[in-house]
C-alpha cells in the first residue's frame, strides 16, 4: 500500500519542487528525468527554442533550432563506466552537436535522430563515496544542438534511458514548465521515493 503511495506521490513531488530549484530564475522550459536502478538519474532539459532559416509556409516544414542539456548523475555505489543513453525524438530532428559525447554506432554529427539517437561516452562517473560527494566526478552534463521540425508543444523526446541490461529505467516524468531542470537537488527526492517504487 505505501509503495502504491510513493508511486503517486513521486510525480506530485516533482511537479512541486521543479519551481525552486530553478537554474536561472524563471527562464520557461520543459523537462523530462528517469531513474535506473534506484540509483542513476537521467534529464533531459530543453534550453532554448527558436524559428530558423529557412522560413517556410507550411507550419510542419518550418525548421526550429533547439538547445538543450541531457544530465546524468550517479548515486550509486558503483561507478558507472562507458555509459549509453537513447533519446527517443519525435519531432524529425537533426542532431548537430552532443556536447562531447560520441554516437554509439560510430556514425558522425550532423545526424538524422528522427526515430531517437544513443549517444555513448568513455568518461567514468564516480560514486559519492569515493568523490566524498563530488558532484563535478558524480555527473555530467551535455550541451546538445539540433534541429527540429513543425511547432511542437514540448519539444521534448518520449523516452530517456540508460541502454545497459543490468538497468530498468523508469518511465520519464515531465517537469512544469517555468523552471529549468537541476538534476542534483531533484535526484535526492527521487533516489528516497525510488526505493519504495521499484
Amino acid at each position: 500500500m505505501f509503495a502504491i503511495v510513493s508511486r503517486l506521490l513521486l510525480p506530485v513531488l516533482l511537479f512541486c519542487l521543479l519551481p525552486f530549484c530553478s537554474a536561472q530564475g524563471g527562464t520557461t522550459s520543459f523537462a523530462i528525468a528517469t531513474i535506473c536502478n534506484s540509483s542513476v538519474g537521467i534529464s533531459y532539459n530543453l534550453v532554448s527554442l527558436s524559428k530558423s532559416f529557412p522560413y517556410e509556409l507550411n507550419p510542419d516544414e518550418q525548421p526550429y533550432a533547439f538547445k538543450a542539456n541531457l544530465e546524468i548523475f550517479n548515486a550509486g555505489k558503483e561507478d558507472l563506466k562507458g555509459w549509453e543513453v537513447f533519446i527517443g525524438y519525435v519531432n524529425k530532428e537533426i542532431l548537430v552537436s552532443a556536447g562531447g559525447a560520441l554516437l554509439s554506432d560510430g556514425s558522425s554529427f550532423p545526424v538524422n535522430a528522427s526515430e531517437g539517437v544513443t549517444l555513448t561516452s568513455s568518461a567514468t562517473l564516480k560514486t559519492g563515496i569515493e568523490t566524498a560527494n563530488d558532484f563535478s566526478q558524480m555527473g555530467v552534463v551535455l550541451e546538445l544542438k539540433g534541429t527540429e521540425f513543425g511547432k511542437n508543444e514540448s519539444s521534448l523526446p518520449n523516452n530517456i534511458t540508460l541502454v545497459d541490461p543490468n538497468f530498468q529505467c523508469s518511465k520519464p516524468i515531465l517537469s512544469v514548465k517555468g523552471a529549468l531542470f537541476y538534476p542534483y537537488i531533484i535526484f535526492n527526492f527521487l533516489f528516497l521515493f525510488s526505493l519504495l517504487c521499484f
